[in-house]
């Protein structure tokens, strides 16, 4: 059924998990994952790319734009429904900067590092899910979707060197 995309099934299943838990996050969630992908690119702004690039070379090698393109449709009709445009008029100084396009952005990224994980090292997909993960369990979007195995399979997964 979902083969057709290119991507295992329960990535697939899994990306789509997480793009629709994100409908059930209010403003004040979305703000916390925008504080958490900017403390995650400013503690490290080098780890950070090296992981998106890992992802993104993940995506042309395993070829897997046909699920990317399911899982972005998704997104996008969350975003729409969900309001997140009211990031952009948050008050205070501590909300200065915050966007629906940076929250967007990390949660794109974040579906995608799902798509790609089998083949993605696991410090890269951690470290992109990290603004999502206390939010959004990894181990609950694997949950929904019959994969229990504690939010990775670190057996199928190559860790960076």
């Amino acid at each position: 059924m979902m083969t057709n995309h290119n991507a295992p099934d329960g990535d697939l299943a899994a990306a789509l998990a997480f793009v629709h838990r994100l409908a059930r996050l209010d403003v004040g969630d979305l703000e916390v994952v925008g504080r958490g992908w900017r403390a995650a690119v400013t503690d490290d702004a080098t780890a950070w790319l090296t992981a998106e690039g890992a992802v993104g070379q993940a995506m042309r090698e395993t070829r897997r734009q046909a699920a990317q393109e399911v899982v972005i449709e998704d997104l996008t009709d969350v975003v729409r429904r969900g309001g997140w445009w009211r990031l952009d008029h948050l008050a205070g100084a501590g909300a200065q900067g915050l966007t629906e396009a940076g929250v967007q952005y990390a949660a794109t990224l974040a579906a995608i590092a799902l798509l790609v994980r089998d083949v993605v090292p696991a410090a890269d997909v951690e470290l992109i899910y990290g603004p999502f993960a206390s939010l959004i369990p990894l181990a609950e979007v694997d949950h929904a979707v019959g994969r229990d195995t504690g939010g990775r399979d670190k057996e199928r997964v190559p860790q960076r060197e």
